[in-house]
């Protein structure tokens, strides 16, 4: 940020020539010397600081540029402090693969809800940035993009007269296709009634249906877990996703750590009174011996 130049007090009159030179010079000095400038540079600092979002010193040049997206705007403010993702991983405890996914606006990658906002406000308090305004702009990031994908339907005006006609008649009369498809559909269940082996053909085909929906359900309901671990005092702990290992160290009194996983967790730790685990927001309840390979599932309500 540029600094304007501070006035010069006017001269003392009624002093020699020389005199005033000498006294003039001294208040230049002072007026920029390296200990001022410091203060001066402290102090634009937490001005800059204490700017919005994405906000910068004005320009003729940012007058007229885009504005950055989120990710891009915390990779910016990142590199603008000469950190790394690796430091920000290890002081907030935030898988550095989320980390990326934040800078890289990959929404998708991350276990969303609660949990995102924490890791963001555990991102910007590691930079100095606000935490709530940072929130605030991944919120309008994400309705944004939503909004974009959803577009709201509007009736296009300019549409000629024959198209809109067309789209009038097939939101009135269903298609083709459909009458056929319950003239299909009346004919099947009227031989079901009247065919005495039509009802055992039937029923082997829902028992075959059945397991497949049962075994698609398991699967969607492990597709997005979160783990939350508190340690209770100091302990060692291994966190496996899978077959990928997400944690393997001793974790020291109350550090509160996080994973996000889309298939079962494997938890290495000693029993009941080591840890505090919650699984997708509610408790798990650990059990006495030490834990090999324990999927905190088990021990839900």
């Amino acid at each position: 940020m540029p600094f304007h130049r501070l006035a010069t007090p006017p001269e003392p009159r009624g002093l020699p020539a020389g005199r005033r030179r000498d006294l003039a010079g001294k208040e230049e000095r002072a007026l920029y010397s390296p200990h001022l400038q410091r203060r001066l540079a402290s102090y634009a600092s937490k001005v800059y600081n204490r700017l919005p979002v994405g906000a910068e010193p004005p320009t003729e040049h940012q007058e007229n540029s885009t504005l950055s997206s989120f990710g891009e705007e915390l990779r910016k403010q990142r590199e603008l402090r000469q950190i790394t993702l690796q430091e920000i991983a290890e002081s907030t405890k935030v898988n550095l693969r989320l980390l990326e996914a934040l800078e890289h606006d990959d929404f998708d990658a991350l276990p969303g809800g609660l949990f995102t906002r924490g890791f963001i406000r555990a991102y910007a308090g590691h930079l100095g940035l606000d935490p709530e305004a940072m929130v605030n702009a991944y919120l309008y990031q994400i309705g944004h993009a939503g909004a974009e994908k959803h577009p709201r339907a509007h009736r296009n005006p300019e549409l000629p007269r024959l198209q809109r006609d067309r789209q009038v008649s097939a939101r009135r009369w269903p298609p083709a296709w459909s009458l056929v498809a319950a003239a299909l559909l009346m004919m099947a269940a009227l031989l079901w009634f009247v065919l005495p082996t039509g009802g055992n053909d039937s029923q082997e085909k829902e028992d075959e249906v059945q397991p497949q929906t049962a075994q698609a359900q398991g699967t969607s309901a492990t597709a997005e877990q979160v783990l939350e671990i508190v340690a209770l005092r100091r302990v060692n702990v291994r966190v496996a996703c899978g077959a990928e290992n997400l944690l393997e160290r001793r974790v020291e009194k109350d550090e509160r750590l996080t994973f996000p996983c889309h298939t079962a967790f494997h938890l290495h730790a000693p029993g009941a009174g080591s840890l505090q685990v919650h699984l997708n927001g509610e408790e798990v309840a650990l059990p006495a011996s030490p834990l090999r390979g324990w999927n905190p599932a088990e021990g839900l309500p």
